[in-house]
């Protein structure tokens, strides 16, 4: 008897990854973590460097307008003094008022401003903060006179402010000075 004999055959299937798989789905990671690591850091490292740029750049500008607010409402500077070309690393105006004379000066790093003729101490009003330092601002006296005129009338008093800030934290450094001549009316 001819018997037909049927065998099952059962189709394989597959339970894992290959080895091959396996190694290329790992590079595929390794290179989008890579990627998106770098883009990340990338990030931390340009918010950093805007931060450091801002803090110093807002305070520049704060500090020089109000030192030219100062000096617009002046009636007196005395320091610096006279003659002109006189240059010094505190100013002193009289702006009258309840203010009175007012000092501006650097303090461990700090621009501060002492109204009231009061010598400049930790006390002081900070004019800038504590994140950015203050390294010798330069206060020079112009006098400009027009001999055809009064002396009364033709002498023009301006005074230049020069200041340096720098701000070096959390791993970002950065720096800038700006130069500002304000008259005296």
């Amino acid at each position: 008897m001819n018997t037909l004999q049927t065998t099952n055959y059962k189709l394989k299937t597959k339970n894992g990854f290959s080895l091959i798989e396996l190694l290329i789905y790992a590079a595929v990671l390794a290179v989008m973590s890579t990627v998106i690591v770098n883009v990340f850091l990338g990030i931390t490292i340009g918010r950093g460097r805007f931060t450091a740029e801002s803090e110093v750049n807002s305070n520049l500008r704060f500090a020089l307008e109000k030192i030219n607010q100062d000096i617009r409402a002046a009636s007196v500077i005395t320091t610096p003094a006279t003659p002109a070309g006189t240059t010094s690393q505190t100013l002193v105006v009289n702006i009258g008022g309840a203010e009175g004379t007012v000092t501006y000066c650097v303090l461990s790093g700090v621009l501060r401003r002492q109204p009231n003729g009061g010598a400049c101490s930790s006390d002081s009003a900070a004019v800038t903060s504590d994140k950015v330092s203050v390294t010798a601002p330069t206060f020079t006296r112009f006098e400009n006179t027009n001999s055809n005129l009064p002396v009364a009338l033709g002498t023009a008093l301006t005074i230049q402010t020069s200041i340096t800030m720098a701000y070096a934290r959390e791993g970002f450094q950065y720096s800038a000075t700006k130069t500002t001549t304000e008259l005296l009316p």
